[in-house]
């Protein structure tokens, strides 16, 4: 397997797919991020587990999607570090909601310290737990077709239930945004050392075959999947 699925050494997070070195920094060079941002990516490069992260240029690219949609409504399936719900939540409008779901709070200790910094905490409700659990009660409480942007970044092999729990949250003409859909290119050589390999072409599969959406796969990061509700 090729370093450029591995992540670079200076950027250990995944980058864009099978993009050489030189290439990756030159577009590094164009990313604005602010100071906070830089911040909580470096902090969060010295933890153990960065390749979980999403890329920089991955997750300025969600920002600025969230921004250009007018999301004032998201789900973020998989919080981690929080860097990508940052990103987001700088991007959205004072009124902005984002249902920041994850099984640990603990990974996401440095988030909450950038998120009150940047001065976006307000618009961040962070739910611990399960989080098909918590996207099956936000359907229960009368909450279908009422979010515009849902990012899917946690448990690979649940990405089958994730996907079939955002599409009816989703209002029509929102966006939901499936990461790791190559897995450093295991899911493209069929890896069979590799649980998730099986949960991600599955997912990948469902959302091609969805008549309810409008999608394309990109190579950004490690492999991402668009869907537009129609």
């Amino acid at each position: 397997m090729s370093d450029t699925y591995r992540g670079f050494q200076r950027h250990p997070a995944a980058c864009t797919a099978g993009m050489k070195r030189e290439y990756y920094e030159y577009v590094l060079e164009f990313v604005n991020e602010t100071p906070l941002q830089k911040e909580l990516w470096q902090k969060a490069l010295q933890l153990e587990l960065p390749v979980m992260m999403a890329a920089v240029d991955e997750y300025q690219f969600f920002g600025w999607l969230c921004e250009t949609l007018g999301v004032r409504r998201a789900v973020e399936v998989g919080v981690f570090r929080g860097v990508t719900t940052l990103a987001l939540a700088l991007h959205m409008p004072d009124d902005g909601v984002i249902r920041a779901l994850d099984v640990s709070r603990e990974y996401a200790g440095i988030g909450f310290e950038a998120w009150k910094k940047a001065g976006v905490d307000k618009k961040i409700d962070f739910i611990e737990g399960p989080a098909a659990a918590s996207m099956q009660r936000f359907l229960d409480e009368g909450e279908a077709g009422t979010y515009d942007f849902i990012f899917i970044d946690a448990n690979k092999e649940q990405y089958p239930e994730y996907y079939d729990l955002a599409v009816p949250l989703l209002r029509k003409g929102g966006v939901i945004v499936v990461d790791n859909t190559l897995m450093f290119g295991r899911v493209v050589e069929k890896d069979p050392s590799v649980q998730d390999t099986d949960a991600l072409s599955k997912t990948n599969e469902m959302i091609r075959a969805d008549k309810r959406v409008s999608a394309v796969m990109s190579i950004i990061g490690d492999g991402v999947y668009f869907a537009r509700k129609l």
